[in-house]
């Protein structure tokens, strides 16, 4: 954490929002496979078998979302160590923290400080600083769709291809939806009518993120009570 604050400081003074870079402290070196996601996402399914997945393949980062737009501020095709990049979102991926960990990530900025300031998406404080080192590293990054035949990239709430199969499974296109991403928007509008969501919300179009979070932790927190041993879960 203390090397994470250091670069924090000096890459993003008095940047009230740079916290955001602690992430990097969710990847310590030889903790194997890490998932990490954003606090603004439902998770929908289990995710043990995308983990197995992972683990069998050749990738040091599984992502689900693209964003383009949202990583360099400059024509990455005309940037020779750029150019094969895959643009993603950090907002939920698998990492495998023998080869992507924080010191990796810390070291290679470092390294290459002049150039990733002159390229990055300044807004945004983590998702160009790990698509930055996975591009000049070269490291293996593949889209959840590539590692495993049954889990969809696809996240955004507002979907209008999200359908609910059952009572817990949504889908997309035959592939299970992992989990939903408000994408910073705690108050949305339009979204599907999923996961039993009070009519009051959706006769004004309008889920509240945090709310509904809430409805979902009390959903698992009253599954989880009727097994006095978690072992019985598995």
């Amino acid at each position: 954490a203390e090397l994470v604050d250091r670069a924090r400081a000096d890459l993003f003074p008095n940047v009230p929002y740079s916290a955001r870079l602690r992430k990097l402290a969710a990847f310590p070196a030889n903790s194997g496979c890490v998932f990490y996601i954003d606090a603004d996402t439902l998770l929908i399914r289990s995710v043990a078998d995308l983990f197995i997945e992972f683990k069998k393949s050749d990738a040091d980062i599984g992502f689900f979302a693209h964003s383009w737009e949202h990583v360099y501020r400059v024509d990455y095709k005309v940037e020779p160590r750029l150019r094969q990049t895959r643009a993603f979102s950090t907002g939920a991926m698998f990492v495998r923290t023998e080869t992507v960990n924080a010191r990796l990530i810390l070291n290679t900025i470092e390294v290459n400080r002049d150039d990733y300031l002159r390229v990055r998406h300044e807004p945004l404080i983590d998702q160009p600083l790990i698509n930055f080192v996975a591009d000049i590293e070269k490291l293996a990054v593949s889209r959840i769709d590539e590692i495993s035949a049954t889990a969809s990239p696809r996240n955004w709430y507002q979907d209008p291809e999200l359908s609910q199969v059952g009572a817990d499974v949504c889908a997309l296109n035959g592939r299970e939806v992992v989990f939903l991403h408000w994408a910073g928007e705690h108050n949305a509008t339009h979204s599907p009518s999923l996961w039993n969501i009070p009519a009051q919300w959706r006769a004004r179009r309008r889920i509240p993120f945090w709310e509904l979070r809430q409805q979902c932790l009390a959903r698992a927190q009253n599954r989880i009570s009727k097994f006095p041993n978690r072992a019985e879960m598995l």
